[in-house]
């Protein structure tokens, strides 16, 4: 994939702004990430907390710039275009973030601009703002809007913005822009109107701490000023929604006159929780697989390795010598194995009863296991193993897709994350102590093995909202171990040994 470690410039280093610049240097996406701004001083601010590389003031150092994400308000950034257009080169890319897009389509469309523009939108935010408020975690779970129209015809440039969006942690949705604009009314637009209205209504009722006037209030703290250009930007859309909410709110005002019945409860689903299984998520050398491992010995459970599945699948279907690349074929001898995993540790896998360890961990099947991870039927088989072994309980088991897809009801759920250089340091210092040689193109291959992780349509790594986040990269094996065996057994749900 391309333009993977591009340099990006953010426009507007803000909460959002400074969220993407953090997450695209940690997630190792981006090399520079050059900030610009109209405020040196805050810029200052947001280099010092690694949210950017470089600033200036000057839209002319967006130049060397590959990829230029627009963090503005919404009414400003088609004064941005035109002084972007000054700088940039015709294959550059250009993305914006605004939560209203018609005004910028129309803005765009209605100049030649000498660049290519991607409208988009990250459904994230905070009730927080500035810099000094940024998260690299803040779009992890979160979904991103990625508006068409007929302005993207460029399909490389829509992957840019799409595996930008992945990197973040992010799921892209393609619609219109106009169907953006009404959904994101009622979304979005619509409660921090309801919001900001009852926070003025029930200012004096705020010392009881009541919660549930805190929930309802809390993205009133946002900034008035920013959110009446949004309400402007989207009046159309913001009424009509409006006007339902009045029509549904005056229906419950007069049943509650009339001492009427207002409907019957909401129906809840009940999920059943996986409570016996800890699933840990994460990128390669965020430390899943030691970290698992070493969780496994400690509770005396069983380590559940999908990747080690995979790895034996692989192997059976190259010791039947048939192509990678035939599904059909795969289909079939994945179909017919028999894979088994040992529960003492050092683990040993079993294919069709032959104990395969090693052989699984040769250099041919890393390089080709990529063929059955990527087919989505070759999944579903996996899947369907991998949750029938959970279901008998006392289970860690990590992967790359394992808390959003194949344990997404587990209690227990961890993403193990960590900085890209130190997962690269992490990794050449593995092969070293392996004995193995260390290639130039590992960085390369890397981020490659990454993007392939984040960007596939089918069981994508992601961290969903329910799963609780680590950053390892400061930490010790040890320390990692200690964090999630103390937070598992804290609930006092599962007798540990």
């Amino acid at each position: 994939m391309q333009n993977l470690r591009s340099c990006v410039g953010i426009v507007g280093v803000g909460l959002i702004g400074g969220s993407i610049g953090l997450r695209l240097k940690f997630s190792g996406y981006a090399k520079k990430v050059i900030g610009i701004g109209r405020n040196r001083k805050k810029l200052l601010k947001a280099k010092s907390l690694g949210a950017i590389d470089e600033l200036s003031t000057d839209y002319k150092a967006l130049k060397k710039c590959d990829l230029v994400i627009l963090c503005l308000p919404v009414d400003v950034i088609p004064a941005a275009f035109k002084k972007i257009e000054k700088v940039v080169g015709k294959d550059t890319v250009i993305t914006d973030v605004g939560s209203v897009k018609l005004p910028i389509v129309k803005a765009y469309k209605e100049n030649n601009y000498n660049f290519i523009f991607v409208p988009s939108h990250p459904i994230a935010g905070s009730h927080v703002s500035g810099v000094e408020g940024a998260d690299k975690t803040l779009f992890m779970g979160r979904k991103a809007v990625v508006c068409l129209d007929g302005l993207a015809e460029n399909h490389q440039a829509v992957g840019v913005v799409k595996a930008m969006y992945n990197f973040l942690g992010m799921d892209v949705i393609f619609m219109d822009a106009a169907v953006h604009d009404e959904v994101m009314a009622y979304a979005s637009h619509l409660p921090h109107l309801i919001s900001f209205a009852l926070n003025d209504v029930a200012e004096d009722a705020r010392y009881l701490g009541a919660q549930s006037l805190a929930d309802m209030t809390r993205i009133a703290s946002s900034s008035k000023n920013l959110w009446q250009s949004i309400f402007q930007d989207n009046r159309a859309n913001l009424l009509k929604s409006a006007q339902k909410f009045k029509r549904r709110f005056n229906d419950y005002i007069t049943k509650i006159k009339e001492n009427a019945d207002l409907g019957g409860d909401n129906k809840k689903v009940k999920m059943r929780r996986l409570l016996n299984v800890i699933a840990i998520d994460g990128p390669a050398g965020a430390g899943k697989s030691t970290i698992a491992k070493a969780l496994a010995q400690r509770l005396d459970w069983m380590l559940l390795d999908t990747g080690a599945m995979y790895r034996a699948a692989t192997l059976a279907c190259m010791r039947a010598g048939i192509e990678l690349d035939n599904v059909r074929d795969v289909l079939k001898i994945v179909k017919a194995v028999n894979i088994e995993l040992s529960r003492e540790l050092p683990q040993k896998v079993y294919l069709n009863g032959e104990n395969v360890s090693k052989e699984i961990r040769k250099a041919d099947i890393t390089r080709n296991v990529f063929y059955l991870a990527r087919e989505p039927k070759v999944r579903e088989i996996m899947v369907s193993m991998q949750r029938k072994m959970v279901q008998m309980g006392q289970c860690v088991i990590e992967g790359r897709d394992i808390t959003t897809v194949v344990v997404p009801d587990g209690e227990f759920k961890f993403y193990l994350d960590a900085d890209f250089n130190e997962r690269l340091k992490r990794r050449r210092r593995d092969l070293k102590e392996k004995g193995l040689s260390v290639p130039e193109s590992l960085e390369k291959d890397m981020i490659e093995r990454d993007a392939n992780d984040l960007c596939r349509d089918i069981g994508p790594l992601r961290k969903s909202l329910s799963t609780q986040y680590l950053d390892t990269t400061s930490l010790s094996i040890e320390d990692v171990v200690n964090i999630l065996y103390y937070r598992v057994i804290s609930k006092a749900l599962i007798g540990v040994n």
